[in-house]
């Protein structure tokens, strides 16, 4: 399985997709860190508390809200021929006539794709973290580092979310169809944590509703939220209505979406193992 593991990286490093996306994520680096200059350099100074935390809130949450954007472009695009492209042009055949069962060989693709997400997205929050602190000086809200381990940790549930939706609907349907479906319920998570914030902001359950089960769905974007409210450590932190807005979260996930969207991950790649080794190759 190691040998696989070790393949997917590869795959995944010499992949075309892999160059854009990295090519754009330098792009919106540097537009982000000119757009932090303008605001801690030329935009004048803040010398109320409350406001500077909430500028330094919201600048830092629309760096890591869109650079999940990125991230999950890498995950679907990178990720969507893993089975069903392998098994157009033939390779997976070749690859299945050594000595590995196809468990292992599905297991070693995630864990391989999953690392290089990792990675990926670690490079993404760091880059986004560290603009902050060198263009924000002062301003700069004072993290916990107890609290960066435990939201990182969070974080990474997201890639790894849209890589077992992927790793699914690649046993079932055609590169193209898969990806459709995968961007669509990635949106449906997006749509549905906006909505359940306007709707606790208004205090209309319906749509409280609506968002909980978009959630359930598409676990994506409470995870976001889930992991903007640990980094600020909103439940003990008496400042924690900085983290309010449309990329912090007014009532952020409990520690149970949490678990459930650990189990979402491993029911999803479960039944893609399951379906795969079904299929008549």
């Amino acid at each position: 399985m190691l040998t696989i593991i070790k393949y997917s990286l590869k795959e995944m490093l010499n992949k075309k997709i892999f160059v854009a996306t990295l090519v754009l994520a330098l792009i919106f680096l540097g537009l982000y860190g000119g757009a932090l200059y303008m605001v801690y350099h030329k935009g004048g100074n803040f010398p109320d508390l409350i406001i500077r935390s909430t500028v330094s809130s919201q600048l830092l949450g629309a760096g890591f809200y869109f650079s999940t954007f990125i991230i999950a472009f890498l995950t679907v695009l990178g990720g969507i021929g893993t089975i069903s492209l392998e098994l157009e042009s033939g390779l997976l055949y070749t690859v299945l006539t050594k000595p590995i069962t196809r468990t292992k060989f599905m297991l070693g693709k995630f864990t391989g794709l999953a690392l290089m997400l990792i990675i990926f997205s670690v490079f993404m929050l760091s880059s986004v973290l560290i603009l902050n602190i060198i263009m924000a000086g002062k301003v700069f809200y004072n993290f916990q580092i107890i609290n960066i381990i435990k939201a990182v940790n969070i974080y990474f549930l997201i890639p790894l979310t849209l890589l077992a939706i992927v790793f699914f609907f690649s046993t079932r349907l055609k590169s193209l169809a898969t990806g459709i479906v995968v961007i669509m319920l990635f949106m449906l998570g997006i749509i549905g944590g906006f909505l359940e914030q306007i709707g606790v902001l208004i205090q209309k359950q319906e749509l409280v509703d609506i968002g909980i089960l978009a959630s359930l769905i598409s676990p994506v974007d409470s995870m976001y939220r889930k992991f903007f409210s640990v980094l600020y450590d909103v439940e003990n932190t008496p400042l924690s209505l900085i983290s309010t807005g449309p990329f912090g979260s007014i009532h952020p996930p409990s520690g149970w979406m949490v678990i459930y969207t650990i189990v979402f991950i491993l029911a999803f790649v479960t039944l893609a193992i399951r379906k795969f080794n079904r299929m008549d190759l």
